[in-house]
Order: C-alpha cells, then sequence, then structure tokens
C-alpha cells in the first residue's frame, strides 16, 4: 500500500476550529472529506513538544476539555519550521490529514510552517 504523502499546496485550508467542529458534528463524514489530504491549517498552539527527533504540537481547540486534541507531528527534515513555532501563538501549518478514530486525537503529519 502506498502511503499518502504532503503536498506543497493544500486540498484544503482550513482553521482549527472549523476543523473541529466537522469533526465533532460527523467524524465520520469529516474523516471521508479530509484524511489523505493535505491541509493548510491555521490556529493558536497550545503545548509544543520536542524530545531528541520527536517533535509535535496540539493546538487550542474549544473542545479540548472534551478530550478533541488535534495534534501535529513534524519529520527531521521539517525541524528548522518547528523551531520557529511558539506556544500560545497563531501559526499556519501545511501537513496531511492522517484522521480521527473515537476518542484518539485528530492527527496531523508531515507538518511544516506554510
Amino acid at each position: 500500500m502506498i502511503k499518502p504523502t504532503r503536498n506543497d499546496t493544500p486540498d484544503f485550508k482550513i482553521s482549527v476550529l472549523e476543523l473541529a467542529e466537522e469533526f465533532k458534528k460527523n467524524e465520520s463524514a469529516a474523516n471521508a472529506k479530509y484524511k489523505g489530504k493535505t491541509l493548510a491549517i491555521t490556529g493558536r498552539v497550545d503545548t509544543k513538544m520536542g524530545y531528541g527527533s520527536a517533535m509535535a504540537l496540539v493546538f487550542e481547540t474549544p473542545h479540548r476539555e472534551q478530550g478533541f486534541i488535534v495534534q501535529c507531528f513534524f519529520k527531521e527534515k521539517d525541524r528548522e519550521s518547528f523551531r520557529r513555532i511558539q506556544n500560545k501563538k497563531e501559526f499556519t501549518l501545511l501537513g496531511l490529514c492522517d484522521g480521527k478514530s473515537g476518542n484518539s486525537p485528530l492527527s496531523i503529519t508531515h507538518c511544516k510552517l506554510y
């Protein structure tokens, strides 16, 4: 099976808030629409985590207290992009939507600043 890759041009430009609302309203329909697609996603960074080669961040969402989390993961080749991101500031990232299942976070991979 060939894994989808992030394009340099987004299939969708959307805010974290809009994306969270779509997944909260109908997870199955949102997965069908966004999974495997490149998103330019704009939002305020809640937490940035970098441990060795593992780099990730979590966006602020209105449904976080109910367990809805949007996580973005970075590859080593995008380390410089990751370093420029600051907590509690708004950024737009380009990344590949891996979708959401049940109580798991919405996962965006292969992220970089857009």
